[in-house]
């Protein structure tokens, strides 16, 4: 009897046996030639949706579907990129073999002027986000997807509000400010706000921040009418979503009064909302906006130096220089954080600047 070892180890990842998980890796060097394009792909998934690291296994795996790039499907391409993303594993060979097939693709389908839908664009945003986590910037994939979202924008295309919330992200965590896209997808979101949801609306907010300065704002544009719908459905946004519009209120505070008033309305019901150990976010740069506008709100600061012991380990140099400035400014003191935060200072003192 066969067994579907690729199949097999998916289910294990999925059931979080990651030890089950890990033993089974030696038996696959030696079935990678034999198996499936397909059944390669999978395996790559199993271990990117554990995110077990094992730079081996992946580089053999490239060396085994780099031939047939050609041959992948958008979707297993994509499963591809983030199994490498979700391991924190580079290999830029590979990456720029899916850009170069994508684009491909897609120039193939613009000239036979084919509808891309829903569906694939979704899969853009997903590729896109996968290769920004793994700072691979390819300026000619996102000069194509740059087109084909302000393309999309202008004739009505079918591109879904998260697939364009995701490509701002993508944009944002690379540094790159395409002032056109975001432009187009502001227009956009003022104009057909209701068919885009609060966390959309927050993700596009937290990638503005980053890419597109106040003076460039759409003429007319309300930064209130944005923000409102965010404090009206306040429950429905994730903890990190909020961490991003409070970067883009942080930003524009001084060209808007509604952004400082998002602001202070968040210090006060932040504390009611739960929070996620999944959940991640730049707790440093939040402590540090809180502590600017609303220096008062014991409540809150107590809730967050509660998180910041959960996160220190995660910590880069400048995430220390924020946290303790913003302890400086607030009335609350928490001698826990403060004990904790100098005693993994000294131990990465080597990381940190005179």
């Amino acid at each position: 009897r066969v067994l579907n070892k690729p199949r097999m180890v998916l289910y294990l990842a999925q059931l979080r046996a990651y030890s089950d998980l890990q033993r089974s890796t030696r038996f696959m060097y030696k079935m990678l030639p034999k198996y499936s394009d397909k059944q390669v792909v999978m395996i790559a998934r199993a271990w990117g949706m554990a995110s077990c690291w094992d730079p081996h296994l992946f580089f053999a795996i490239s060396q085994r579907l780099l031939p047939c790039v050609e041959r992948l499907t958008l979707s297993q391409l994509v499963v591809l990129v983030e199994s490498f993303a979700g391991c924190q594993i580079s290999h830029y060979e590979l990456f720029a073999a899916v850009s170069a097939e994508v684009q491909r693709r897609m120039n193939k389908a613009s000239r036979v002027e084919s509808d891309v839908g829903v569906v694939r664009s979704q899969l853009l945003a997903n590729l896109s986000e996968a290769f920004a986590s793994v700072k691979c910037v390819d300026f000619a994939f996102l000069e194509m997807v740059s087109k084909h979202v302000r393309h999309s924008l202008a004739t009505g295309g079918d591109v879904a509000p998260p697939a364009i919330a995701g490509h701002c992200q993508a944009f944002a965590k690379l540094r790159v400010h395409d002032v056109e896209l975001f432009e187009a997808v502001w227009q956009h979101m003022l104009t057909h706000q209701y068919d885009y949801r609060p966390r959309d609306i927050a993700q596009i907010l937290g990638a503005s921040s980053v890419c597109m300065p106040a003076a460039l704002w759409p003429e007319g544009s309300d930064v209130g009418q944005l923000l409102a719908p965010l404090l009206l459905h306040f429950d429905l946004l994730r903890v990190p979503d909020v961490a991003e519009v409070l970067k883009f209120c942080h930003t524009h505070a001084e060209d808007s009064s509604a952004a400082v008033d998002f602001v202070k309305q968040v210090a006060k019901r932040w504390p009611e909302k739960p929070l996620c150990r999944r959940h991640s976010f730049d707790i440093a740069g939040t402590l540090d906006i809180f502590s600017q506008h609303c220096p008062q709100e014991e409540k809150l600061f107590s809730m967050l130096c509660r998180n910041v012991h959960r996160l220190l380990r995660h910590y880069e140099p400048q995430d220390f220089v924020q946290t303790v400035s913003a302890l400086a400014r607030i009335d609350y003191r928490d001698g826990r954080v403060v004990h904790a935060m100098a005693k993994w200072i000294s131990k990465r003192s080597d990381e940190l600047s005179e």
